[in-house]
């Protein structure tokens, strides 16, 4: 198993050196040992945006750690952040924000983590609201200006996993479960359940 520190990439290394110098610092208060610091910018790869929570699947495993100086070092939004959070947890693996007190480990025990968690939460659902809000207000003046909106009906835009169908279907048929599938094809696991959805693969 192994510690993950996460710098968030900034254009002033001082700042950067900071992160660096609170993880550095708080690891000495813990059992913990760095193993490696990690910045991540955002790439695209065969034509695709692929995001943070993607890049960093590909460098952790079940059990290790992953440790930020701030929760706001890994996302630009709210929604990002908890949807950081919540599938680095659900692969198993610890999650510590230095100067907001969270450590998953302890999550159970902490009530300042529930809290803290249970305020991000309901302001990512504030913020996914205003974002279909927005969404809709905008999708009703491209009709009323006469626009016509979406595919041909019974027709599925190209996805990145059409090249591995077969081997989801087979994983499928195995009983391999689609966090599994997520980690095997590289993507996350919200994507791999829309591909199967709506190619009808289960």
């Amino acid at each position: 198993m192994k510690t993950l520190a996460y710098l968030r990439v900034s254009d002033d290394p001082l700042e950067m050196l900071s992160q660096k110098q609170t993880i550095l610092a708080f690891a000495q208060t813990q059992p913990l040992e760095v193993s490696r610091f990690i910045a991540i910018r955002s790439e695209r790869r065969n034509g695709k945006q692929e995001t943070k929570v993607d890049q960093l699947l590909q460098l952790l495993d079940y059990g290790d750690t992953f440790v930020v100086s701030s929760l706001s070092d890994i996302g630009h939004t709210i929604g990002q952040i908890v949807t950081t959070f919540d599938t680095l947890i659900c692969y198993g693996i610890r999650f510590i924000a230095i100067s907001d007190a969270i450590d998953s480990a302890q999550q159970d025990d902490d009530l300042s983590t529930k809290a803290t968690l249970s305020i991000c939460q309901k302001l990512a659902k504030m913020e996914r609201e205003l974002i279909s809000r927005r969404t809709k207000q905008g999708l009703a003046r491209a009709v009323a200006n006469g626009k016509r909106l979406g595919r041909p009906k019974g027709s599925f835009g190209k996805s990145r996993l059409d090249s591995r169908r077969r081997e989801i279907k087979k994983l499928l048929a195995l009983g391999v479960s689609k966090a599994s599938i997520a980690k095997i094809t590289g993507v996350s696991q919200s994507a791999v359940s829309y591909y199967i959805k709506f190619r009808q693969l289960a």
